[in-house]
């Protein structure tokens, strides 16, 4: 950043695309549940799939290892409709693992280490968070890689009631249910 005085002004020359993302000192991280609005869980299975399943009561009280750390982020953007910038992942096996997106809209388990910074606008595993209206613990996530792609749930088809994660591309007043989490202690 360089300083330029001309006449009676003085111009501060500033990367305009200088945004980037700095671990929260203020908020830790958080373990929660992260469930689909018809409060089936997501977990990170054997074969290193996101999936959505049906599980008890008492299966959730004896598997906290599946509960998913939630890490926020302080953004430079100062646009707040963008939602808190987090990163989501989940402790397997010793290794973290972050539910990264890529450009063929699927989500995948990324191990890496958890970043203090990161000096990029946007990045796989940055989603912003934000609050469904009227609905307590219910959020969507939006990509920061790929504006207007959501978190989402999409039937595997003929593969029986199981869900798999997806990015979902949403407009920004329109409802869909496919793309609210509920986050749950």
């Amino acid at each position: 950043m360089s300083l330029v005085l001309t006449g009676f002004f003085l111009f501060q020359n500033a990367d305009v695309d200088g945004d980037s993302f700095h671990i929260s000192s203020v908020n830790p991280s958080v373990r929660k549940w992260i469930k689909s609005s018809d409060n089936k869980f997501l977990i990170l299975n054997e074969e290193e799939k996101f999936q959505i399943e049906d599980r008890s009561t008492d299966w959730q009280e004896s598997h906290p290892e599946y509960k998913f750390s939630i890490q926020i982020y302080k953004s430079d953007n100062k646009d707040q409709k963008m939602g808190r910038a987090v990163m989501l992942y989940i402790n397997k096996g010793g290794k973290k693992k972050f539910m990264c997106c890529d450009e063929k809209s699927e989500i995948h388990p990324v191990e890496m280490d958890l970043p203090c910074y990161i000096e990029e606008s946007a990045h796989r595993a940055v989603w912003y968070r934000r609050a469904v209206e009227c609905q307590t613990s219910w959020y969507m996530f939006e990509s920061s890689l790929y504006p207007s792609k959501f978190l989402g749930l999409q039937s595997n088809g003929d593969e029986g009631p199981l869900s798999k994660l997806v990015l979902h591309h949403k407009n920004p007043d329109e409802v869909d249910d496919c793309c609210h989490i509920i986050l749950a202690n």
